[in-house]
């Protein structure tokens, strides 16, 4: 249940101002990461290849970051 919200939080539709989703779009990125499991990176992957340029680099930041400290 909690890959469907963090799907929901990643793929919403981004903010047309102010930038109000890239926290929720960022939290929901490095919580698939820290999940390290298929699926979760199957997400990731499809937001790296998106044409949000917002998603793209919430998904790329939380690949780059080692959160498992």
């Amino acid at each position: 249940r909690s890959k469907d919200f963090l799907r929901e939080r990643l793929f919403a539709e981004p903010a047309r101002m102010w930038g109000g989703r890239a926290v929720h779009r960022q939290g929901a990125a490095i919580a698939l990461a820290l999940l390290k499991n298929g699926e979760a990176e199957e997400l990731l992957r499809k937001a790296s290849s998106s044409l949000w340029p917002s998603l793209r680099s919430a998904a790329r930041k939380a690949r780059q970051q080692d959160y498992a400290k």
